[in-house]
């Protein structure tokens, strides 16, 4: 919202003068303060704050602690004209070292005709006020910056403003035309935005400065034209070409760099209508785009048609590190080259083929989740490392693994024969759970099967107690596996029924997934020689009962 002016005491009123009138004192007073008000008003809505002319300042050669100010006029915020008629000297620094120097408007009171009487002044002189501060007052007009060191002064009209025209707007920001002061005296300075309807020719062979901005609805026809503005980013408006609420083209800097930027929805066009564009050269050739040096595209790269062809032995090094599941070079839609981690992986959204330079295939890889992996070629595959399998391997001779790190040494393998499937090992076999450090052996040279029984692998040890009861509970049974179960099985069988066996040691008894129960035969070794030494002790007992029996007999015979 515009500044408004306090209008409460402004004088809108004057004395209507006519032959013969009697004149009160109020008249006098009523119009002065009408032309008064109206004088400050116009001073200080249309002109801005500061030296009319002269006011000088020089250092007193007469008195080196003293400035000399010479005559001049200045207007002050409230409108005031500040009139200094004769040469004035100041001391007064009051042990400032460092200050401003400035002229202040003051009215004194003169010729008193009644003593006692305060109002009985006949006259209001114009004095002005010379002061130095820190920093001048609201109402101060500044005239040179003093620094006092020991016997010198110093002086520096760097902060000596000039008045100017203010023209009234409808926001009050400040927009004033003054002169450059001392620095630049012959240069006009426009606070605001400039706009010019018709031509604008400038004679001068000096250098025209906008604090503001400056607007041609037409054209500028100008030997250079120089913009110095404060460094700002791409949405800066240093230059702008095209109207502020629409889409334009700006130009500016920035402290670290130069810019052009499409300000708004509509995109930048280089040489839409033709012609070739060079970066690094001045000779583009027949390249639409010729750069050279380095790029860097931190975006996407994409070409609708043509080759990227590289010259001798150059290559393409992506500098982006991230490396989780990132897609480095895409061939199609779902077809690329990538990195996971430390894995360099190849993805395609249906088969992966390797052929020979006459596009023969040699060897496929199908990506779905039942995807597998075909080997064309006949010759042998090699394998230095590992090859780990998830689920299971097919094959029609077999495979042989041979070499120590297979863990299977020398004659070891595994294949199939005549409808039956063999482990050939050269002494033993191990059947292990590394994870648990758990394993079974089979010693084939010798005939045995060896479980891990180590003490250091146990705990909660307990005695198996009423073993011989349970053995007796126990219900032998033979039995033939059902066809449609087990179809090669037709011999009958010697064992259990796991669900029996389960209500007597259940932890003989294993329930799989399926709800299918398995039985560790094995396991009930320990409860059987219990059951013996359990039965053995009986045996001794009544042996010792009988032999106790006969040596009765014996003495009764006697």
């Amino acid at each position: 919202m515009a500044k408004t002016t306090d209008f409460t005491n402004f004088s809108i009123e004057h004395p209507n003068y006519f032959p013969g009138q009697y004149l009160l004192e109020e008249d006098f007073e009523l119009q002065h303060k009408y032309l008064s008000d109206r004088q400050r008003y116009q001073n200080q809505s249309l002109y801005v704050s500061g030296i009319i002319e002269g006011l000088e300042v020089e250092v007193n050669q007469q008195d080196k602690k003293a400035i000399k100010i010479k005559p001049g006029s200045a207007i002050d915020s409230k409108g005031n004209l500040i009139v200094l008629k004769e040469d004035s000297n100041f001391s007064g620094f009051n042990n400032i070292t460092s200050g401003e120097l400035y002229i202040q408007y003051q009215e004194e009171k003169q010729n008193k005709q009644q003593d006692g009487v305060d109002e009985s002044y006949t006259r209001r002189v114009e004095n002005p006020l010379v002061g130095f501060a820190e920093k001048t007052p609201d109402y101060g007009v500044k005239l040179v910056k003093a620094t006092i060191s020991e016997d010198n002064i110093t002086l520096d009209d760097i902060v000596r403003e000039y008045s100017g025209i203010s023209l009234p707007n409808s926001n009050s920001k400040a927009l004033t035309l003054r002169s450059g002061g001392n620095t630049n005296p012959n240069l006009a300075v426009l606070t605001g935005s400039l706009k010019i309807d018709e031509d604008l020719t400038v004679n001068g062979t000096g250098t025209s400065s906008f604090a503001g901005n400056l607007t041609a609805n037409e054209k500028i026809t100008s030997k250079t034209l120089q913009i110095i503005n404060t460094n700002q980013e791409p949405n800066g408006n240093t230059l702008i070409i095209g109207k502020t609420d629409q889409s334009n083209l700006r130009l500016g800097y920035h402290e670290n760099y130069s810019w052009i930027q499409s300000h708004g929805t509509k995109p930048l066009a280089i040489n839409a209508v033709g012609n070739n564009v060079g970066i690094g050269t001045n000779n583009p050739g027949n390249y639409k785009l010729n750069v050279q040096g380095s790029q860097y595209l931190k975006g996407s790269l994409t070409i609708e048609q043509g080759n990227i062809n590289l010259d001798g032995e150059q290559q393409i090094v992506f500098a982006n590190t991230d490396t989780t599941n990132n897609l480095k070079l895409q061939l199609w839609t779902g077809y690329g080259f990538g990195i996971n981690s430390s894995t360099l992986f190849y993805t395609a959204n249906g088969n992966h083929s390797w052929r020979d330079r006459q596009s023969a295939e040699r060897m496929l890889l199908t990506t779905q989740a039942n995807g597998g992996l075909t080997v064309k070629g006949t010759g042998t595959s090699f394998f230095a490392g590992s090859l780990n399998v998830s689920n299971g391997i097919t094959s029609e001779k077999g495979i042989i693994v041979d070499g120590e790190r297979a863990h299977i040494n020398g004659d070891g393998a595994f294949y199939r024969h005549n409808g039956q499937a063999y482990i050939t090992v050269d002494d033993n076999l191990y059947v292990r759970d590394f994870r648990r450090n758990r394993h079974i052996h089979l010693d084939v040279k010798n005939q045995k099967i060896n479980y891990s029984s180590d003490a250091r692998l146990k705990k909660n040890i307990q005695t198996i107690e009423s073993g011989l009861q349970k053995i007796l509970s126990l219900q032998g049974v033979t039995f033939q596996w059902k066809e449609n179960e087990y179809s090669q099985q037709t011999d009958r069988q010697l064992g259990f029924i796991a669900q029996e066996v389960e209500t007597i040691f259940p932890e003989l008894v294993h329930i799989g997934s399926d709800g299918m129960r398995t039985m560790n035969y094995t396991g009930l070794i320990a409860p059987m020689i219990e059951a013996i030494k359990e039965q053995q002790k009986q045996i001794s007992i009544l042996s010792m009962r009988l032999e106790e029996q006969q040596n009765n007999d014996i003495k009764l015979r006697n």
